[in-house]
């Protein structure tokens, strides 16, 4: 448990990998993603990647993906690991996690590809950038930082 865990109590929760995009809601709102099992140490996750981006010899590639995957050294006892909005809607968003167009996408990639298992949870909302403002916010005086994979 952790001191924040009252601050997603309304949030509904899946399994992150076998959420099917077709079953989330087309209405607007706010997701965060938690650890439900930790895998291997996170000095691993990161070496993983690092090994895996080289051997593809693309420089461009290699830097925006390891920026990204270095934020997992942020990760904390806290299981809420990125918290964002869904302006258009709880589908698209997720979608777009399960790709390129995410910034989570390759920390997360990195986590699952190493024994990690996590949780997409979300809240719908018509005010979903106000909300999630309001959210992390709230998750930050409890905490003193933002989850690990929010850029500050």
């Amino acid at each position: 448990m952790c001191r924040c865990d009252k601050l997603f109590r309304e949030f509904k929760s899946g399994d992150l990998e076998s959420i099917k995009s077709g079953g989330l809601t087309k209405n607007r709102g706010v997701y965060a993603i938690r650890i439900r099992k930790r895998g291997k140490p996170i000095s691993d996750v990161i070496s993983f990647m690092e090994s895996f981006c080289k051997k593809t010899k693309w420089i461009g590639f290699t830097e925006y993906a390891l920026d990204r995957t270095s934020r997992l050294e942020n990760i904390s006892r806290c299981p809420i690991i990125y918290i964002g909005a869904a302006p258009t809607s709880l589908r698209s968003r997720y979608k777009d996690l399960c790709g390129l167009r995410h910034t989570a996408f390759y920390p997360i990639l990195a986590l699952l590809m190493n024994g990690w298992r996590l949780d997409y949870e979300y809240f719908e909302t018509e005010r979903p950038e106000d909300f999630e403002k309001s959210l992390k916010d709230r998750y930050q005086e409890i905490h003193k930082y933002l989850p690990a994979l929010v850029k500050n």
